[in-house]
């Protein structure tokens, strides 16, 4: 490929520092059938696989996050934090191969992510923030994106609360990280 190829890899694979993208420039990896696209300043990232995490009924998570924000709370639609987890570094094998994980640093903490099902429009979207790495697209390459259960149930309104970390998911998920393309390296 060559080095005007609007294609390119991420991940282990990412541009070396310094490499200028522009918009519509695609940001993709081996074994990961999601790709990030270049908008601007901003990413984004269309129609993928969504799950849930944190909460207090998550039997699988202490509430503790990478950002230090807590995310143990009951879950209640809309309510602080509105966040969720991208696989964002490079420095931990779960989310290596991402597209997002750049080599360098990554995203920053509490950077807004806005969230939308792509059948109903952007103009639809959840304003989050970024509290956590993840999902694990080393075992889960589809999952390109975690809702804690506050947002998870703003689309899921009728999900019983204690069941939607351990029980929820959903296809058709999009999201623009707000100044992301900054942090390309």
């Amino acid at each position: 490929m060559d080095s005007n190829s609007t294609d390119s890899k991420s991940g282990a694979g990412a541009p070396a520092a310094g490499s200028k993208r522009t918009s519509g420039d695609v940001i993709q990896s081996d074994g990961i059938p999601w790709v990030v696209r270049v908008d601007g300043d901003d990413l984004l990232v269309r129609t993928i696989h969504a799950t849930c995490f944190g909460g207090k009924f998550d039997t699988g998570d202490t509430g503790q996050t990478e950002s230090g924000i807590l995310n143990n709370g009951f879950p209640t639609a809309d309510a602080y934090p509105m966040g969720v987890a991208l696989p964002i570094r490079s420095t931990e094998a779960a989310t290596r191969n991402s597209p997002l994980a750049f080599k360098g640093a990554h995203i920053p903490w509490k950077t807004v992510v806005k969230v939308w099902r792509e059948a109903d429009g952007e103009e639809t979207a959840v304003k989050c923030i970024l509290i956590d790495n993840g999902p694990d697209v080393s075992k889960y390459p589809s999952h390109a994106l975690d809702l804690n259960p506050n947002v998870a149930l703003h689309f899921a309104p009728d999900f019983d609360p204690k069941k939607i970390a351990n029980q929820w998911s959903d296809d058709g998920f999009s999201y623009r990280i707000v100044g992301g393309a900054n942090y390309i390296s």
